[in-house]
């Protein structure tokens, strides 16, 4: 029996194990949750496929059986920045390689084509928390009027229309614990109704 990985016919594009993670992620969500899709971070530097916001960030990266490995290094190392967790959702042909290169933290999901049109999304290691989170990375999530209101709200006083983005987000992290802003993003990203790149 030819193995899935080798068999072109088994192989799953990223709109289709997308479709089935998005799906599956809805109905698994808890009230209140969100989801979002092609999440630019880093004002654009990087993205990441899916995010799911509950009371945490859960990013979800895609790896299709057309796609390439080159980038994953790179994504690791933002990822561990900024996520509570971090899941790699696979196809069977870069299972083995993923498996060898992600952090122990992460979570494997493998996507399988199981008929035409069918695809099922198999837990095959389940996602630990991420202790790597970064303060001033975190911040840099918000835009400049989320992190502007957040430092009022902190400090009443300071200016909240002459401040650059760069020294809002210095003062916030200059003033509070990883916690703290981790819960305060967390709660900012919450409300946004899109999420625009750049």
């Amino acid at each position: 029996m030819t193995k899935p990985y080798l068999n072109r016919k088994y192989w799953l594009n990223d709109a289709q194990i997308r479709k089935a993670l998005v799906l599956q992620l809805r109905k698994g969500g808890i009230k209140g949750s969100k989801i979002f899709e092609e999440v630019g971070l880093f004002h654009g530097y990087s993205r990441i496929d899916v995010l799911k916001i509950d009371n945490k960030l859960h990013g979800f990266e895609i790896k299709s059986d057309n796609d390439s490995l080159r980038r994953l290094s790179e994504q690791i190392r933002i990822y561990n920045q900024v996520f509570d967790t971090v899941t790699i959702v696979v196809g069977y042909r870069h299972v083995y390689a993923v498996l060898r290169e992600i952090p122990e933290f992460w979570g494997v999901v493998l996507a399988e084509k199981t008929g035409p049109g069918k695809i099922q999304l198999i837990n095959l290691k389940p996602p630990q928390v991420n202790v790597e989170k970064d303060a001033e990375a975190l911040i840099k999530l918000l835009w400049r009027d989320e992190a502007s209101a957040l430092l009022y709200k902190m400090d009443p006083k300071s200016s909240r229309t002459t401040a650059t983005k760069l020294d809002i987000y210095q003062k916030i992290v200059a003033k509070k614990k990883l916690s703290w802003i981790n819960s305060s993003v967390v709660k900012a990203l919450k409300i946004r109704e899109s999420w625009k790149v750049g």
